[in-house]
């Protein structure tokens, strides 16, 4: 946690506003986000623009950004990106692809010290690319799963960056939460199963959840898990056709959905959720 200044360490209320995330770019952030942006786009370190590098951001942005003076002017570049906090964003968002782990490393003390909505992580491809900030045992816990082997781990990498990135797909990560939870599952709850579905696991274990057990003391445990799954699989259904399905999904119910998933899958993997053991 970054330390408050002295100004405002002895006034809780001024301790707390400092600690809230900041939206956007703020100011404070402006001049080192700009500063760091054009390094990364730089082909001769305050003087020159890399064309290869402007090309490629206009092609993903959809629009010119060298539209007047020299292209190759790093002077124009940075006026356009210092007038368009958005832009300034994709920009750095975009730049991660070739930027060095110094640097990562350096945009992300940038975004901790100005307590930015937005941090570093990695996209499905192991590249960076900015996320909205989570909690740190939620980051921990997906940085974890996600480095697993298998297919549950691919997909709760592609949920977890469309669901947290900077341009969200809410419905698209509900989609890759629904299968991670299912590759996860299945070997617990349909094994012999060869079309299985998070719906019909849901349904498995309504009806005999006798059959399973996890490591918490409470009695209804099973039960609980199986509501999660529902969570889940309530969210992504609209993909399989069913007429009574939500036809989108909000951004802050795939965020519910996707950290529920991240749990779900995490708790299989680790056979915290398992069949239990029959005895004669």
């Amino acid at each position: 946690m970054v330390r408050p200044p002295f100004s405002v360490r002895s006034d809780p209320q001024q301790r707390a506003a400092f600690h809230a995330l900041q939206q956007g770019v703020p100011s404070g952030l402006l001049p080192s986000l700009l500063d760091w942006a054009l390094n990364q786009y730089a082909s001769m370190p305050g003087v020159l623009t890399d064309e290869g590098k402007l090309g490629h951001l206009e092609r993903i942005v959809g629009r010119n950004i060298a539209s007047s003076g020299r292209r190759d002017s790093l002077a124009d570049f940075s006026m356009a990106l210092g007038a368009d906090a958005e832009l300034l964003l994709d920009a750095a968002d975009i730049a991660l692809k070739w930027a060095s782990d110094h640097s990562v490393e350096i945009l992300e003390a940038y975004f901790v010290e100005a307590r930015s909505v937005y941090r570093v992580g990695t996209d499905p491809d192991g590249y960076g690319e900015l996320q909205l900030r989570q909690s740190e045992e939620m980051i921990e816990l997906i940085e974890t799963e996600a480095n697993q082997p298998g297919h549950a781990a691919t997909h709760l990498r592609n949920a977890w960056s469309k669901c947290f990135g900077l341009n969200p797909d809410p419905k698209g990560a509900c989609r890759e939460a629904v299968e991670a939870v299912e590759v996860a599952a299945k070997p617990v709850v349909t094994p012999t199963d060869s079309q299985p579905s998070l719906g019909k696991m849901c349904g498995a274990i309504r009806d005999k959840p006798e059959k399973w057990e996890t490591d918490s003391e409470f009695d209804r445990s099973v039960e609980s898990v199986r509501s999660m799954m529902e969570l889940v699989w309530n969210e992504g259904r609209f993909r399989h056709g069913d007429e009574n399905a939500p036809l989108d999904v909000s951004q802050e119910a795939a965020e519910m959905t996707v950290q529920t998933a991240v749990l779900l899958v995490s708790w299989f993997r680790s056979e915290r959720i398992r069949l239990k053991v029959q005895t004669s």
